[in-house]
Protein backbone atom coordinates (compact mmCIF):
# COMPACT_ATOMS: atom_id res chain seq x y z
CA UNK A 1 0.00 0.00 0.00
CA UNK A 2 1.36 3.13 -1.18
CA UNK A 3 2.15 5.92 1.50
CA UNK A 4 0.60 8.61 0.53
CA UNK A 5 0.96 10.70 3.85
CA UNK A 6 4.75 10.36 2.96
CA UNK A 7 4.60 11.29 -0.47
CA UNK A 8 2.46 14.56 0.41
CA UNK A 9 4.94 15.26 2.92
CA UNK A 10 7.81 14.77 0.72
CA UNK A 11 6.13 17.06 -2.03
CA UNK A 12 6.02 19.80 0.56
CA UNK A 13 9.49 19.40 1.51
CA UNK A 14 10.61 19.79 -1.98
CA UNK A 15 8.43 22.93 -2.73
CA UNK A 16 9.70 24.31 0.50
CA UNK A 17 13.41 23.71 -0.55
CA UNK A 18 13.29 25.53 -3.48
CA UNK A 19 11.46 28.69 -2.19
CA UNK A 20 14.16 28.82 0.86
CA UNK A 21 16.79 28.46 -1.57
CA UNK A 22 17.43 32.07 -2.87
CA UNK A 23 16.75 33.42 0.46
CA UNK A 24 19.82 31.09 2.25
CA UNK A 25 21.92 32.16 -0.79
CA UNK A 26 21.18 36.41 -0.27
CA UNK A 27 21.87 36.26 3.37
CA UNK A 28 24.43 34.07 2.80
CA UNK A 29 26.19 36.88 0.03
CA UNK A 30 24.52 39.62 2.55
CA UNK A 31 26.66 38.16 5.40
CA UNK A 32 29.92 38.04 3.71
CA UNK A 33 29.60 41.90 2.88
CA UNK A 34 28.90 42.47 6.31
CA UNK A 35 31.92 40.36 7.67
CA UNK A 36 34.96 41.99 8.49
CA UNK A 37 37.11 40.52 5.35
CA UNK A 38 40.73 40.79 4.85
CA UNK A 39 40.52 44.56 3.53
CA UNK A 40 40.18 45.99 0.19
CA UNK A 41 43.07 47.99 -1.64
CA UNK A 42 43.02 51.25 -0.83
CA UNK A 43 41.87 52.88 -4.10
CA UNK A 44 44.71 54.25 -6.52
CA UNK A 45 45.56 58.41 -6.70
CA UNK A 46 44.47 59.84 -10.29
CA UNK A 47 47.52 59.82 -12.58
CA UNK A 48 46.86 63.69 -12.52
CA UNK A 49 46.86 64.40 -8.57
CA UNK A 50 50.95 64.40 -8.19
CA UNK A 51 51.64 66.76 -10.75
CA UNK A 52 49.05 69.34 -9.51
CA UNK A 53 50.04 69.19 -6.04
CA UNK A 54 53.82 69.45 -7.30
CA UNK A 55 52.69 72.77 -9.22
CA UNK A 56 50.91 73.90 -6.60
CA UNK A 57 53.61 73.84 -4.60
CA UNK A 58 55.69 75.31 -6.65
CA UNK A 59 53.46 78.22 -7.64
CA UNK A 60 53.31 78.89 -3.88
CA UNK A 61 57.10 79.20 -3.21
CA UNK A 62 57.34 81.32 -5.99
CA UNK A 63 54.47 84.10 -4.43
CA UNK A 64 56.16 83.97 -1.04
CA UNK A 65 59.31 85.02 -2.67
CA UNK A 66 58.17 87.79 -4.49
CA UNK A 67 56.34 88.86 -1.53
CA UNK A 68 59.35 88.22 0.57
CA UNK A 69 61.38 90.57 -1.78
CA UNK A 70 58.57 93.31 -2.05
CA UNK A 71 57.85 93.88 1.60
CA UNK A 72 61.82 94.26 1.86
CA UNK A 73 61.93 96.14 -1.21
CA UNK A 74 59.16 98.58 0.60
CA UNK A 75 60.93 98.20 4.22
CA UNK A 76 64.22 99.46 3.08
CA UNK A 77 63.93 101.64 -0.59
CA UNK A 78 60.90 103.34 -0.01
CA UNK A 79 62.20 104.80 3.31
CA UNK A 80 65.55 104.83 2.30
CA UNK A 81 67.62 108.34 2.50
CA UNK A 82 70.66 107.61 -0.10
CA UNK A 83 69.17 105.35 -3.33
CA UNK A 84 66.37 106.76 -5.35
CA UNK A 85 66.60 110.05 -4.28
CA UNK A 86 66.57 113.26 -5.93
CA UNK A 87 69.84 115.37 -5.14
CA UNK A 88 69.17 117.74 -7.73
CA UNK A 89 65.75 118.98 -9.07
CA UNK A 90 66.79 121.07 -11.43
CA UNK A 91 68.93 118.62 -13.37
CA UNK A 92 67.56 115.25 -12.45
CA UNK A 93 63.69 116.15 -13.24
CA UNK A 94 63.31 116.12 -17.07
CA UNK A 95 59.88 117.85 -17.90
CA UNK A 96 58.65 118.54 -21.79
CA UNK A 97 55.80 120.74 -20.80
CA UNK A 98 54.87 121.94 -24.04
CA UNK A 99 53.75 125.86 -24.85
CA UNK A 100 52.54 127.51 -21.60
CA UNK A 101 52.88 125.58 -18.29
CA UNK A 102 56.48 126.40 -16.76
CA UNK A 103 58.49 123.70 -15.14
CA UNK A 104 58.65 125.01 -12.00
CA UNK A 105 54.47 124.95 -11.68
CA UNK A 106 54.74 121.18 -12.42
CA UNK A 107 57.37 120.97 -9.49
CA UNK A 108 54.99 122.67 -7.37
CA UNK A 109 52.42 120.58 -8.29
CA UNK A 110 53.44 117.67 -8.31
CA UNK A 111 55.69 118.23 -4.83
CA UNK A 112 59.09 117.74 -6.44
CA UNK A 113 62.19 118.93 -3.79
CA UNK A 114 65.59 118.51 -3.53
CA UNK A 115 65.89 115.35 -1.69
CA UNK A 116 62.61 114.29 -2.36
CA UNK A 117 62.59 109.79 -3.06
CA UNK A 118 61.03 108.85 -6.28
CA UNK A 119 59.22 106.37 -4.58
CA UNK A 120 57.35 108.25 -2.10
CA UNK A 121 55.32 110.34 -5.14
CA UNK A 122 52.06 108.95 -5.47
CA UNK A 123 52.45 109.08 -9.25
CA UNK A 124 48.92 108.41 -10.29
CA UNK A 125 47.34 110.95 -7.56
CA UNK A 126 49.65 113.74 -8.65
CA UNK A 127 48.76 112.93 -12.16
CA UNK A 128 44.86 113.09 -11.53
CA UNK A 129 45.32 116.77 -9.39
CA UNK A 130 47.62 118.53 -12.07
CA UNK A 131 44.99 117.25 -15.10
CA UNK A 132 41.99 118.53 -12.81
CA UNK A 133 43.91 121.68 -11.81
CA UNK A 134 45.07 122.89 -15.26
CA UNK A 135 42.23 121.80 -18.04
CA UNK A 136 44.95 122.82 -20.64
CA UNK A 137 46.44 119.62 -20.12
CA UNK A 138 45.08 116.70 -22.67
CA UNK A 139 47.77 114.38 -21.56
CA UNK A 140 50.77 113.55 -18.90
CA UNK A 141 53.04 110.94 -18.09
CA UNK A 142 55.18 110.87 -15.43
CA UNK A 143 57.61 107.60 -15.55
CA UNK A 144 60.65 107.24 -12.79
CA UNK A 145 64.18 107.05 -14.30
CA UNK A 146 66.31 104.87 -11.97
CA UNK A 147 68.10 105.80 -10.05
CA UNK A 148 67.20 109.03 -9.17
CA UNK A 149 65.58 110.74 -12.63
CA UNK A 150 62.17 111.75 -13.25
CA UNK A 151 60.31 112.52 -16.77
CA UNK A 152 57.48 114.24 -17.39
CA UNK A 153 56.00 114.64 -20.71
CA UNK A 154 52.48 116.66 -21.17
CA UNK A 155 50.58 117.23 -23.46
CA UNK A 156 48.58 120.51 -23.86
CA UNK A 157 45.16 120.81 -25.70
CA UNK A 158 45.95 122.92 -28.59
CA UNK A 159 43.04 126.19 -29.24
CA UNK A 160 40.61 126.11 -32.53
CA UNK A 161 38.33 128.61 -31.38
CA UNK A 162 38.38 131.39 -28.86
CA UNK A 163 34.80 130.85 -26.31
CA UNK A 164 32.86 134.70 -25.70
CA UNK A 165 36.11 136.64 -23.62
CA UNK A 166 37.65 136.14 -20.80
CA UNK A 167 40.45 134.00 -22.59
CA UNK A 168 38.51 131.26 -22.72
CA UNK A 169 39.42 129.06 -25.81
CA UNK A 170 37.66 125.19 -27.18
CA UNK A 171 40.22 122.67 -28.63
CA UNK A 172 38.83 120.08 -30.99
CA UNK A 173 37.10 117.57 -28.79
CA UNK A 174 35.18 120.20 -27.23
CA UNK A 175 36.57 121.41 -23.94
CA UNK A 176 37.19 124.49 -22.69
CA UNK A 177 40.49 125.98 -21.09
CA UNK A 178 42.13 129.16 -20.81
CA UNK A 179 44.49 130.76 -23.46
CA UNK A 180 45.98 134.43 -23.44
CA UNK A 181 48.21 133.80 -26.49
CA UNK A 182 48.62 132.32 -29.73
CA UNK A 183 44.98 132.77 -30.51
CA UNK A 184 44.75 135.89 -32.98
CA UNK A 185 43.06 134.15 -36.00
CA UNK A 186 40.83 131.78 -34.14
CA UNK A 187 37.16 132.37 -34.65
CA UNK A 188 34.86 133.21 -31.73
CA UNK A 189 31.81 130.65 -30.99
CA UNK A 190 29.04 133.07 -29.52
CA UNK A 191 25.59 132.98 -28.60
CA UNK A 192 24.09 130.31 -26.68
CA UNK A 193 23.68 130.28 -22.69
CA UNK A 194 25.90 127.07 -22.61
CA UNK A 195 28.59 129.15 -23.89
CA UNK A 196 28.58 132.27 -21.56
CA UNK A 197 28.71 129.81 -18.79
CA UNK A 198 31.03 127.56 -19.75
CA UNK A 199 33.98 127.39 -17.28
CA UNK A 200 37.67 125.94 -17.81
CA UNK A 201 37.41 122.02 -17.75
CA UNK A 202 33.76 122.10 -19.23
CA UNK A 203 32.93 119.99 -22.50
CA UNK A 204 30.82 121.52 -25.11
CA UNK A 205 27.97 119.32 -26.88
CA UNK A 206 24.87 120.21 -28.97
CA UNK A 207 24.63 123.02 -31.15
CA UNK A 208 27.93 124.17 -29.39
CA UNK A 209 29.98 121.31 -30.68
CA UNK A 210 28.50 121.39 -34.05
CA UNK A 211 30.59 125.44 -34.19
CA UNK A 212 33.71 123.47 -32.63
CA UNK A 213 33.67 120.79 -34.99
CA UNK A 214 32.31 123.58 -38.14
CA UNK A 215 35.23 125.48 -36.58
CA UNK A 216 37.97 123.13 -36.62
CA UNK A 217 37.18 122.89 -40.48
CA UNK A 218 38.09 125.46 -41.81
CA UNK A 219 41.90 124.73 -41.26
CA UNK A 220 41.74 121.98 -43.31
CA UNK A 221 44.28 122.67 -46.12
CA UNK A 222 41.82 122.32 -49.06
CA UNK A 223 39.39 125.00 -47.48
CA UNK A 224 38.89 128.17 -49.22
CA UNK A 225 37.43 130.56 -47.02
CA UNK A 226 37.41 130.76 -43.02
CA UNK A 227 35.12 132.38 -41.12
CA UNK A 228 35.71 134.87 -38.03
CA UNK A 229 32.34 133.90 -36.05
CA UNK A 230 29.53 131.46 -35.56
CA UNK A 231 26.23 131.63 -33.45
CA UNK A 232 25.48 128.85 -32.18
CA UNK A 233 22.16 130.29 -30.24
CA UNK A 234 19.71 128.76 -32.77
CA UNK A 235 18.77 125.11 -32.24
CA UNK A 236 18.78 124.14 -36.15
CA UNK A 237 21.09 126.09 -37.77
CA UNK A 238 24.21 127.79 -37.25
CA UNK A 239 25.11 131.74 -38.28
CA UNK A 240 28.53 132.44 -39.70
CA UNK A 241 29.94 135.50 -40.11
CA UNK A 242 33.08 136.53 -42.65
CA UNK A 243 35.90 138.74 -42.63
CA UNK A 244 33.95 140.64 -45.44
CA UNK A 245 31.09 141.01 -43.38
CA UNK A 246 29.50 138.46 -45.38
CA UNK A 247 26.53 136.42 -43.45
CA UNK A 248 25.58 132.37 -43.77
CA UNK A 249 23.31 129.61 -42.19
CA UNK A 250 23.85 126.04 -42.66
CA UNK A 251 23.14 122.83 -41.53
CA UNK A 252 23.53 119.51 -42.13
CA UNK A 253 22.20 116.30 -41.42
CA UNK A 254 22.87 114.61 -37.86
CA UNK A 255 25.10 118.28 -36.85
CA UNK A 256 24.88 117.31 -33.16
CA UNK A 257 26.02 114.04 -33.33
CA UNK A 258 29.90 113.33 -33.47
CA UNK A 259 30.18 110.55 -35.89
CA UNK A 260 32.25 109.32 -39.51
CA UNK A 261 28.78 110.31 -42.04
CA UNK A 262 27.90 113.93 -40.52
CA UNK A 263 31.33 114.87 -40.23
CA UNK A 264 31.40 113.92 -44.21
CA UNK A 265 28.18 115.83 -44.77
CA UNK A 266 29.26 118.79 -43.02
CA UNK A 267 32.45 119.14 -45.07
CA UNK A 268 30.76 118.76 -47.89
CA UNK A 269 27.81 121.31 -47.06
CA UNK A 270 30.60 124.10 -46.08
CA UNK A 271 32.39 123.21 -49.05
CA UNK A 272 29.24 123.95 -51.04
CA UNK A 273 28.77 127.03 -49.45
CA UNK A 274 32.33 128.12 -49.99
CA UNK A 275 31.72 127.36 -53.51
CA UNK A 276 28.35 129.69 -53.79
CA UNK A 277 30.03 132.50 -52.41
CA UNK A 278 32.62 132.78 -54.59
CA UNK A 279 31.55 132.32 -58.06
CA UNK A 280 30.58 135.12 -59.90
CA UNK A 281 27.24 134.92 -59.18
CA UNK A 282 27.43 134.99 -55.22
CA UNK A 283 29.82 137.84 -55.25
CA UNK A 284 27.58 140.20 -55.58
CA UNK A 285 25.39 139.00 -52.47
CA UNK A 286 25.58 139.68 -48.81
CA UNK A 287 23.66 136.31 -47.18
CA UNK A 288 23.39 133.09 -47.80
CA UNK A 289 21.40 130.15 -46.60
CA UNK A 290 22.93 126.73 -47.07
CA UNK A 291 20.55 125.19 -44.69
CA UNK A 292 19.11 122.06 -47.34
CA UNK A 293 21.56 119.51 -48.67
CA UNK A 294 23.57 120.46 -52.00
CA UNK A 295 21.28 123.50 -52.28
CA UNK A 296 22.58 127.27 -51.51
CA UNK A 297 20.37 130.16 -51.38
CA UNK A 298 22.04 133.84 -52.00
CA UNK A 299 20.02 136.70 -50.68
CA UNK A 300 19.96 140.28 -51.20
CA UNK A 301 17.95 141.44 -47.10
CA UNK A 302 18.83 140.47 -44.26
CA UNK A 303 17.60 137.34 -42.95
Amino acid sequence: MIDTIGIMKWKLFQKFKKKAAPNSRKGAASSRGRSPSRGRRPKAMPFWVKPLLGLSAVLGGIALTVFGLWYAFNAYYFKSTDLFVVKDNQSNVVIDTGKTLTPDLIKQILGITDGVNLFSIPINEKRAQLMERAPSIKEISISRMMPDKLKIVIIEREPIACVEVDGRVVDAEGVVFVRYTRTSGLPVITGSENIKKAKPGDKLNGMELAAVRLANSIFRPECKARFIAVDSSHPRYLMLTYPDSRRAKIAWQDMTKRNTKSERLMIKQYDDLVSAMNNDVGREFKMFDAQHPSRIFAKSANF
